[in-house]
């Protein structure tokens, strides 16, 4: 672990976090299906939870290779997105604690130790912020009545809509 220490970055630039951090989070979010039953009509919007075990599976990925400059076979061919298999494994040695092990170690080695977990730990911030705005922007409670409303105009419901106004007026004369 030293070696492969020694040759870690300590930084990566905003802009490569930013870019990382907007593909990953995207891919942190899952669909939820509401099932509503026969008690509306139409389709209801769906809405959207953050998926935990990918998001740590990304976070562990981007340490590994962003960081410590470690390559390993993406899941899926996604280069940031670690395998379950891989991530049990490097979990198992408990990554982050060896890396905080390392601030007990000589001084160039303490505070390489203290920056890269500074700067990850600001990239995870990143993370959380973008998935949150995400999950934000997608489960909008005033977009999601929208298009709830939108899909209930059907071609057919419009012309019972204009049928019961022609009922209602007839039955008023």
């Amino acid at each position: 672990m030293k070696e492969v220490f020694i040759n870690a970055k300590s930084y990566v630039p905003l802009m490569q976090k930013e870019e990382i951090v907007s593909y990953c989070a995207e891919r942190c979010i899952d669909r939820v299906v509401v099932n509503t039953g026969e008690k509306f009509r139409g389709d209801t919007p769906p809405m959207y939870r953050e998926n935990g075990q990918r998001k740590r599976r990304y976070l562990l990925g981007i340490l590994a290779r962003a960081y410590l400059r470690l390559d390993f076979e993406g899941c899926g061919g996604d280069r940031w997105l670690m395998s379950a298999d891989d991530y049990d494994w490097v979990g198992g040695v408990q990554l982050i604690n060896q890396i905080d092990r390392m601030k007990k170690q000589s001084d160039a080695l303490r505070d390489k130790a203290y920056d890269l977990l500074a700067d990850y730990r600001d990239l995870e911030k990143m993370m959380n912020t973008e998935i949150n705005a995400n999950l934000s922007i997608m489960n909008d409670v005033v977009a999601r009545m929208s298009m709830s409303a939108a899909s209930a105009m059907t071609p057919e419901s419009v012309q019972e809509l204009v049928e019961l106004a022609e009922k209602a007026q007839k039955a008023q004369e």
